[in-house]
């Protein structure tokens, strides 16, 4: 599967009918496997360590064959934010260091999304993503990601010969804090972010004239500024220590915030998971509590409204631990909402830390008899039981692909 040029959410919303109405809520069938949000990102991550098989990829989903290429970077990366699954972790890095040109090309050329990727994914394993998987010019990914930067017009300083009408602040965004991660952008990146931000502190997802007013918010047409652009341009300036000139972008959120505290990719449609992982990641990079303070309301808090989407008890054993896209009972697990989720989950932003994830694999939901021992003597026998730990393994059946 190519790099998906459109923002996660975006592509899931035009398969899924959105809500119009913010603050929709729905009754849940059953309560998710945990209210710890720490514990949730390592369950989901175990999901995932799951669905990655022994040759270190996700199999695309019917009526597609062969690997997932951006369901299993994205998979990685939620591994290293939640800690969790070192051993999938390692056969995605390995898999994806002979799959450069599979996952970043276009065409005949890089797409800069995909490259801005593989460059996080390297920064986290501690490798050089001037020589991911070689020393050939191939695969120099800083140098490949730098030379899809636009040098004339009115987009100098866009990464991606591609049309940025779908994803042009996203991919940007990024970009930045890839070469963030391993130096520094380019400038000229940086000020074209900047320039298109919207008033309101906000960013749709590309803006072709900076001197006319942004698109108003459109549900039905699915236009206007978004949560998941403003979300990781937000990610993109703190991981400079800026603030964009028009203010901070958390004002922008805090204003789309759904009454059951979760977001979803407009103002005015419901609650879905990759937003909610998003936005979660930017208020955690800009130094807010998605727990508390403004983003608390009365209905909840955006984690209590992320974990809401997590399969819990009453799902299939092999589900246990992903999250849906949005409410719907019963919950199905879906990969695109699930590498998103976990993250926000862990409230990791990125650039994530340096240092391949831990080989735990918590697995959600276990329920197996706590063991007990006896003692006999010569006066009394008994009998201890020995608490079981939440995160032992429980048996699982073999999880089924989805995506």
């Amino acid at each position: 599967m190519k790099y998906a040029r459109r923002p996660i959410a975006a592509l899931l919303a035009a398969l899924c009918a959105v809500s119009v109405a913010a603050g929709l809520t729905v009754t849940r069938a059953a309560a998710g496997p945990t209210s710890d949000p720490a514990t949730a990102a390592g369950f989901g991550g175990t999901w995932l360590a799951h669905q990655i098989n022994s040759s270190g990829f996700i199999p695309a989903s019917a009526p597609a064959t062969g690997a997932n290429l951006s369901g299993t970077v994205d998979a990685a990366l939620a591994l290293a934010a939640a800690n969790v699954g070192g051993a999938a972790f390692t056969r995605a890095l390995n898999y994806m260091h002979g799959q450069i040109d599979a996952f970043v090309k276009s065409g005949a050329d890089d797409v800069p999304g995909a490259l801005a990727k593989l460059i996080l994914l390297a920064k986290v394993a501690g490798e050089d993503a001037t020589k991911f998987g070689g020393t050939a010019a191939a695969n120099d990914l800083v140098a490949r990601l730098n030379a899809t930067k636009r040098t004339t017009g009115t987009d100098s300083g866009l990464f991606g010969v591609q049309d940025p009408a779908f994803d042009g602040a996203f991919r940007q965004s990024l970009a930045i804090i890839a070469l963030k991660a391993v130096g520094s952008p380019p400038v000229d990146a940086v000020n074209w972010l900047s320039t298109q931000q919207c008033p309101d502190k906000g960013w749709q997802s590309y803006r072709a004239d900076t001197t006319a007013a942004c698109t108003a918010t459109d549900v039905a047409s699915f236009a206007g500024e978004d949560t998941n652009s403003t979300a990781i341009a937000e990610q993109a300036f703190r991981s400079l220590s800026l603030t964009p000139p028009k203010g901070d972008p958390l004002d922008f959120l805090k204003a789309a915030q759904n009454t059951d505290g979760g977001f979803g990719f407009l103002k005015g449609t419901g609650t879905d998971a990759n937003s909610t992982g998003l936005v979660i990641q930017a208020v955690v990079a800009g130094g807010e509590d998605p727990t508390a303070g403004r983003w608390a309301i009365a209905g909840g808090t955006p984690l209590t409204a992320l974990l809401g989407l997590q399969l819990g008890c009453d799902a299939a054993a092999a589900d246990r631990g992903a999250f849906d896209y949005q409410t719907e009972s019963p919950l199905k697990a879906n990969l695109l909402a699930t590498v998103q989720a976990v993250p926000g989950a862990a409230r990791k932003p990125f650039p994530l830390a340096t240092g391949a994830p831990a080989a735990a694999e918590p697995v959600a939901c276990d329920t197996t008899p706590a063991p007990t021992t006896t003692t006999t003597t010569a006066a009394t026998t008994t009998t201890t039981t020995v608490p079981a730990s939440p995160v032992a393994n429980a048996v699982v059946a073999t999880p089924k692909f989805v995506g």
